[in-house]
């Protein structure tokens, strides 16, 4: 069973299993091995490379790290399996907060009219007082967050757009459905940029190789630096007015200490706080 599982494990680095007779022959798959020497062709040359490869030093090196993968594999299969379960259920659980998120949203949407008239018959109520004290703030916020989202959604554009021009240029397959998935991730922080990478690296090796996916890499950092320095504190602060150095700075700092929620919420809310307390000092303050 253990042989089985490792023959499978290692398909990836050795290619198709041989047909069996009377069958026909499958084209064979590119393997590790075939992106690795295609990588030290094209550093070394061609007939450097084929000096290299003739050599019994080379053929050494590359049993000894077959046999190195062999091990790592059969030690870290267990650890691996034991895994997955945790793995399908953090899937299964941001799956189902997701279309949560989206059923509670379309409810609201479709409800809203009727949701506003009871609400506002609250300033008429017994907690009028109540009201009259929470209310306003919640509203000075919830501007502030859509604010907040309509610049994002402005980043997103801007992203997906640059990204698009790239995924043309580097001739990737399918690159408004790549381009939809960059829009979509970014409006998640951090971790938009690792899911919307995936896909876009996945086709890029598919159709180009291994050279193709270290440009697309280095393509996508740079998008993402220019996002990260230049659009999302220039756009970011002109929706929100606030100035861009502090933008970033907000940014830097509320990741640091809250993670995703800081990045998601950091500029809404010093936005609410600069504007309703700091520079609104009295609103707060009750007469003697």
């Amino acid at each position: 069973m253990e042989m089985s599982r490792l023959s499978l494990e290692l398909k990836a680095l050795y290619g198709n299993e041989p047909a069996l007779p009377g069958t026909p022959q499958r084209p064979a798959e590119p393997t590790l091995i075939d992106y690795a020497e295609t990588l030290m062709k094209n550093v070394l040359g061609e007939e450097r490379f084929a000096e290299l490869k003739g050599s019994a030093e080379y053929q050494a090196v590359l049993n000894k790290l077959i046999e190195k993968l062999k091990d790592w594999i059969v030690e870290s299969s267990p650890e691996i399996f034991k895994q997955i379960p945790l793995i399908v259920l953090f899937l299964v659980k941001g799956i189902s907060d997701l279309l949560i998120s989206i059923l509670f949203s379309f409810i609201i949407v479709l409800q809203l009219p009727s949701l506003q008239t009871g609400f506002f018959r609250l300033q008429n109520s017994r907690v009028s007082r109540f009201y009259e004290e929470i209310v306003p703030d919640i509203i000075g916020f919830g501007k502030s967050l859509g604010r907040a989202f309509q610049a994002q959604a402005l980043i997103a554009s801007c992203n997906t757009f640059l990204t698009f021009l790239g995924l043309i240029f580097f001739d990737v397959p399918s690159p408004i459905f790549l381009s939809l998935i960059v829009f979509i991730c970014s409006f998640i922080p951090v971790l938009g940029l690792f899911l919307s990478s995936l896909p876009i690296c996945i086709l890029g090796l598919q159709s180009g190789g291994f050279f193709l996916v270290l440009k697309l890499i280095i393509f996508i950092i740079g998008i993402h630096l220019t996002e990260a320095y230049l659009l999302n504190p220039k756009i970011m602060g002109a929706v929100m007015k606030v100035h861009f150095l502090a933008v970033l700075i907000i940014l830097l700092v509320a990741g640091k200490l809250f993670g995703f929620w800081g990045l998601l919420l950091g500029i809404p809310t010093f936005q609410y706080v600069y504007d309703e307390i700091i520079m609104n000092p009295n609103k707060h303050v009750k007469g003697g």
